[in-house]
């Protein structure tokens, strides 16, 4: 075969109850003219053995066994490295992609020169408690779609409305632009895709979305997503944040677009923060350090920012605890502390709230809603007034007649 037209990467490690599924629904592609590249990633069951079988019988099955467990990152680096094709996809083991997955992306970014496309994805799930857990998000995409943006427009256009859900495996890449930028998985922690994407969307020149739902993402248990280790996913998105903020200050970005990464990193941070909490550790956020001075003062400069959240008395974290809704009123600083001390006590029952949203925006990752707008018991629901004093009695009087009783100021 000449040169195939997309190498799809699959990082294999103990799957062998999915891998042939997953690669079958790789091999059945409408677009013939592909490579499929799995990396052994220190598999110590049956699964490397199912690939050696459907690779005898498919030559376009290419093999990378390096023999030792590097994680995710490393294996998709070292199959980004073998590839042959004009584009790369990603498809983990557990997953499965549509028939016209490849030709679909592949002809779009064909025909428009484009850096990237991503496409929707579904959801399947192994058991019935794992859909009740992690539900799955339905995005809505034709508001994207009909638009070729640079990486940067698309990433205003999210800030501005709401981030799709994307990931590196539901999108196909110019493998000359991945190498033109010299994007790679970071390695050594988990998450590694987020900062992937995040890179990729920073540079890529031309971009879009297709409204298909291309991939299935599945859900099981014991794999990275759903093993609840929250030690490891705080440290993983400290790690992402500093170096999102290194990867921002070594590049060239226009001056008005500084305030949106700054959104996403504050958001990065604060979700290293809430897994910190759940976790339940004794190791103080503090004890932590990275060999990399220049990380070491981003978070040391974190860990200040997280000392100065709100402090929340012991009876008032024990009704929101029991409370069946929270409402942070106030979009502002406040707010945003708010958040961070809703996440330490692990609530996640709460809507951000104000009198009157003029654009779509967002605090801290959620969603900034009307007052008028939040569906609730409003007689059971606690209203955390994030507005200064000065506007507290007027909002506080503005409430009560909407019906709410539980209103604690918080300044």
């Amino acid at each position: 075969m000449e040169q195939p037209k997309v190498s799809i990467i699959v990082p294999v490690y103990n799957v062998e109850k999915y891998i042939e599924k997953s690669l079958r629904s790789a091999l059945d592609q409408t677009l013939i003219d592909i490579e499929i590249i799995c990396v052994n990633d220190g598999i110590r069951d049956d699964s490397w053995q199912i690939v050696k079988r459907m690779a005898e019988r498919d030559a376009r099955i290419q093999l990378i066994d390096y023999g030792e467990n590097r994680g995710q990152g490393y294996a998709r680096n070292r199959g980004i490295e073998a590839a042959k094709g004009k584009y790369i996809m990603f498809l983990d083991a557990d997953d499965f992609l549509e028939k016209e997955a490849a030709q679909v992306l592949y002809y779009e970014a064909e025909q428009n020169s484009y850096d990237i496309v991503f496409c929707g994805f579904n959801y399947a799930y192994a058991s019935e408690d794992l859909r009740f857990k992690y539900p799955g998000v339905e995005d809505d995409l034709s508001p994207f779609v009909g638009h070729t943006y640079s990486g940067i427009e698309f990433w205003q256009e999210c800030e501005r409305t709401q981030w799709p859900v994307i990931a590196c495996w539901s999108g196909i890449y110019l493998k000359d632009f991945l190498q033109r930028e010299n994007l790679y998985f970071p390695e050594g922690f988990i998450h590694e895709d987020v900062l992937f994407v995040n890179e990729c969307l920073l540079l890529a020149k031309k971009m879009c979305i297709v409204n298909q739902r291309l991939y299935t993402y599945y859900r099981r248990h014991q794999s990275t997503t759903t093993r609840d280790d929250f030690l490891a996913s705080s440290q993983a998105f400290l790690i992402i944040t500093c170096m999102l903020i290194v990867f921002f200050m070594k590049h060239d970005f226009p001056s008005d677009f500084y305030s949106y990464i700054g959104q996403r990193i504050t958001g990065y941070a604060a979700r290293s923060y809430g897994y910190y909490w759940k976790s339940g550790t004794d190791k103080p956020l503090e004890n932590y350090s990275f060999a990399d001075a220049y990380y070491q003062k981003i978070f040391s400069i974190f860990c200040q920012w997280q000392r100065g959240g709100l402090k929340i008395t012991p009876e008032l974290e024990s009704k929101l605890k029991k409370s069946e809704y929270v409402i942070v009123y106030g979009a502002g600083e406040v707010g945003r502390r708010a958040i961070q001390c809703l996440a330490r006590l692990h609530i996640d029952r709460f809507t951000v709230a104000v009198s009157k949203v003029e654009d779509e925006t967002w605090l801290g990752g959620c969603a900034v809603r009307s007052i008028y707008e939040v569906e609730c018991d409003r007689k059971k629901a606690i209203v955390l007034l994030a507005v200064g004093q000065r506007l507290q009695p007027e909002i506080r009087s503005f409430l009560t007649d909407l019906g709410y009783t539980h209103i604690v100021a918080l300044v």
